[in-house]
């Protein structure tokens, strides 16, 4: 098997992708606005802010009050990564 075939989805994979999906749309559709930090995506009521920055200079709301309280999701598949090769130790 190649490492592609390795890491192609599965059907019931591909379902369950779509399925997120269609809940991420609907999640954008109502509003709410993701804050991302490494591997952890958090939820915001997108009503409110206008942008999310990192200049301490302008005394705006720190986001670390709400870190973790308001719904998130930890996943190491999220954190991020620059436009340089990544590679995956496969079994």
């Amino acid at each position: 098997m190649t490492p592609e075939e390795k890491l192609e989805l599965t059907h019931e994979q591909e379902k369950a992708f779509k399925s997120f999906k269609r809940a991420y749309k609907k999640c954008k559709k109502t509003g709410i606005v993701f804050y991302t930090v490494l591997e952890t995506i958090t939820a915001l009521n997108g009503e409110h802010p206008v942008t999310i920055h990192d200049d301490s200079n302008k005394n705006d709301f720190c986001l670390q009050s709400i870190y973790k309280t308001n719904p998130y999701v930890f996943d190491w598949g999220f954190a991020g990564w620059a436009d340089d090769d990544h590679f995956a130790k496969l079994k």
